[in-house]
């Protein structure tokens, strides 16, 4: 199943990829925000980077920093 995150960092939206981590960002719940960052085809990161859309990993590169 793809998120309309991971389908957004796979394709390369990176407008679409800052305003889903901003949602996330105001998640309560650290666990709940991990789980939709991660897929079992593969984390959002690591689509972007197979996709080589270099805004949308280093948008997730520091989201992920900020954990």
């Amino acid at each position: 199943m793809m998120t309309p995150f991971h389908l957004a960092a796979e394709s390369g939206h990176h407008e679409v990829v800052a305003h889903l981590l901003h949602l996330l960002a105001q998640q309560a719940d650290p666990q709940r925000k991990q789980k939709a960052m991660d897929l079992r085809r593969g984390s959002a990161l690591f689509l972007a980077q197979q996709g080589e859309h270099a805004t949308v990993v280093g948008l997730l590169t520091a989201a992920n920093q900020e954990q």
